[in-house]
């Protein structure tokens, strides 16, 4: 089989990293209490658990990553604006003051 992903059913995508932890379930973010998920039925007690946590770690670190260079590229902005005063407005070349 190349793909699996016609059996992927009902799947929330993460609001935010910490919805990528593996005390949620992966599929819905209901809280894991038991073996199979008691809102959406993902057996979580499969043994591709493993890999499914490690690659929603891996999310996490590239979304904490992003969210990092959105910060930087924020702070820095800000800190242009701050150093740069506004120029002052353009005097038309024919105005006489009074």
């Amino acid at each position: 089989m190349d793909t699996y992903l016609p059996f992927v059913g009902f799947v929330q995508f993460p609001r935010q990293p910490n919805d990528l932890t593996d005390r949620v379930c992966p599929a819905c973010f209901a809280e894991r209490l038991g073996a199979i998920c008691s809102s959406c039925g993902l057996d979580l007690a499969s043994p591709l658990m493993a890999q499914l946590d490690a690659a929603s770690m891996d999310a996490t670190a590239s979304l904490d990553r992003r969210l990092e260079l959105i910060g930087h590229i924020r702070h820095a902005s800000s800190a242009v604006l701050v150093a740069e005063p506004a120029a002052p407005a353009a005097v038309a070349a024919d105005f006489v003051p009074p």
